[in-house]
């Protein structure tokens, strides 16, 4: 490998840490978002089962026992379809500075691998012209009977 390749690799190898670190970030901030609005929920859901024992308490009746189950499983489903939307806001939201961003990346390191790509096409060909001058030098010694009969014998 030469010099050049060598240097094309590096730059490559290092755009796609940054941009593993890029994703590696995105990837904790979502994961935060999802785990803190989840331990909210779970917190508030906790206190609502804690206080009904108290409540049940107030029940003088069994018409009001069933009016307190029917309004806590009612503030139950409620609270589950909230947080279904805001889970769902936080797993589809569009950070569009973060969509930009990767696609810029996306496009740049594009760029850049068919760039290094046409370079060592170019380095390829320039190879195999020195290897074809090297074969036609050490050819030329020979002569015409002694190539016919290499021929033959291969």
């Amino acid at each position: 490998m030469t010099e050049k390749e060598a240097i094309a690799v590096d730059e490559t190898r290092q755009a796609l840490e940054t941009e593993s670190s890029t994703e590696l970030v995105q990837a904790m901030q979502f994961l935060f978002n999802w785990n803190a609005e989840l331990i909210g929920f779970y917190a508030h859901r906790y206190q609502q089962y804690g206080a009904l024992p108290l409540r049940f308490l107030t029940c003088s009746t069994l018409s009001d026992l069933e009016t307190l189950q029917g309004e806590f499983l009612q503030q139950l489903a409620e609270d589950y379809r909230d947080e279904t939307a805001k889970l769902s806001k936080i797993a589809g939201e569009p950070d569009r500075q973060s969509d930009a961003s990767l696609e810029s990346g996306y496009a740049a390191g594009l760029q850049k691998a068919q760039q290094d790509a046409s370079t060592i096409i170019e380095e390829a060909k320039a190879q195999a012209e020195r290897i074809l001058a090297s074969a036609e030098m050490q050819a030329d010694p020979l002569t015409e009977p002694d190539q016919k009969q290499k021929k033959k014998v291969a």
